[in-house]
């Protein structure tokens, strides 16, 4: 089993300022807030949820433009937040903008 991708709209909360690695690699923090109407098992749901978000390289360059309650859309994969936390992150692969 090797899918991991997620494609998640919505609004930003925070964000962090630019950090670097050891290496000089950029790296940005920022949550994201989604709300959307989900079909499950046919029937209507409201569906909410905040979560972490993590841009590393290019994408943190992006991610450094972005503003509590811009609308964004993040592409990328899951994985835990730390080797201590089994609590999931969103790294980022693709963010922009979006309109709405």
């Amino acid at each position: 089993m090797a899918a991991n991708s997620v494609v998640l709209d919505g609004h930003v909360v925070t964000v962090d300022p630019v950090r670097f690695s050891p290496a000089g690699v950029p790296s940005v923090r920022l949550t994201v807030r989604h709300g959307s109407r989900q079909v499950e098992s046919g029937h209507p749901r409201d569906v909410q949820v905040c979560l972490r978000v993590v841009a590393l390289g290019e994408t943190a360059a992006a991610a450094s433009l972005l503003r509590e309650g811009d609308a964004v859309s993040v592409k990328g994969f899951l994985a835990r937040a730390s080797h201590r936390s089994e609590w999931p992150v969103l790294h980022a692969t693709e963010l922009e903008a979006a309109s709405g």
